[in-house]
């Protein structure tokens, strides 16, 4: 009688602990995806947990897929928001950036987005 009941309680524990897995999301990109824009002064991405700088990015390429400089990471609203400077003035062309972050749980997350400088 117990047999039938094992299923049910081993799917009841994975579902309880889904939430655990969980990654951080974005909740707000700067510039926004697939936008045209004036050269940014940096790349901002909100995240719905913290983030850890130091093991955390952007790497911008431009038009041709050149590497465009940028600065050191940092975080602000409490550590959610991931910000990268950009070292200089962007030409006109499409920009696409690949970010990679290590939120405070130590979940690796990474994606990418492109916007316009016109």
């Amino acid at each position: 009688m117990m047999r039938p009941l094992l299923p049910l309680l081993a799917a009841a524990l994975l579902a309880s602990t889904a939430p655990l897995a969980a990654h951080p999301s974005i909740m707000k990109v700067t510039p926004t995806v697939n936008a045209t824009v004036k050269s940014p002064a940096d790349l901002r991405i909100l995240f719905s947990e913290a983030v850890m700088a130091p093991l955390s990015g952007i790497a911008l390429t431009g038009p041709g897929g050149r590497a465009v400089a940028t600065g050191k990471a940092s975080t602000a609203q409490g550590g959610r928001e991931l910000i990268v400077p950009v070292s200089g003035k962007l030409a006109p062309g499409t920009y696409h950036a690949k970010w990679h972050i290590v939120s405070s749980d130590t979940h690796r997350v990474e994606g990418h987005f492109a916007f316009t400088v016109q």
